[in-house]
């Protein structure tokens, strides 16, 4: 529910985008205890507006305010992306290519969520430039990132093949679709399976 102001708890030098978040959530069926979206030391986050008794609360995020499998297969590429590929790998990859479709064509029920994310994905390291990639050489981070690079260029030539509206899709802005996502995804539970939550 709303505070006693009638207003979501958002600092006012948030941008409109964040407080419309909140509203959204709420109006959805969400809950927001005693904490208030502002800017810290390292960005955008959720803070503590008085003392917070153990085991309450802080947000409730029902599950029609995330984007799951389910939701990813009413778009027209999550439901193209999701067919052919079996198993739980198969989310993120449709939860991706659905986000993409969603961030396209704007729909109103998904906008407050929309507007959050980034325009821009940066400080992936699947997206660092390559100096900063040499730096890593012979590490395990490297390692691990040249696993995710061969997983995403065969995903994203997939796609090209056999998707139209990904036909023209560059590796670069796949690698950034897929990091947003992994970013920002959570095991909800055999109900809901994996799922892009807000943040």
């Amino acid at each position: 529910r709303l505070g006693p102001t009638g207003r979501a708890p958002v600092a006012a030098d948030m941008p409109t985008s964040a407080a419309a978040l909140a509203t959204w959530l709420l109006q959805r069926g969400g809950r927001i205890g005693d904490v208030v979206v502002s800017r810290g030391v390292a960005g955008r986050g959720v803070f503590a507006a008085r003392p917070i008794r153990v085991g309450a609360d802080l947000v409730r995020v029902p599950g029609d305010c995330c984007l799951t499998i389910e939701v990813a297969r009413t778009t027209s590429v999550g439901a193209y992306v999701a067919s052919p590929w079996a198993g739980l790998a198969s989310a993120p990859l449709a939860l991706a290519a659905a986000l993409r479709e969603l961030r396209e064509t704007l729909p109103a029920r998904w906008a407050p969520f929309l507007d959050t994310l980034p325009a821009q994905a940066e400080g992936y390291p699947i997206l660092y430039a390559e100096a900063n990639r040499e730096a890593l050489r012979g590490t395990t981070v490297d390692s691990l990132l040249g696993d995710l690079e061969r997983r995403y260029l065969e995903e994203w030539a997939w796609l090209r093949d056999h998707v139209p509206a990904c036909s023209a899709l560059s590796y670069r802005s796949w690698c950034a679709d897929r990091a947003l996502v992994t970013s920002r995804l959570f095991d909800l539970g055999d109900e809901m399976g994996i799922a892009l939550v807000m943040g």
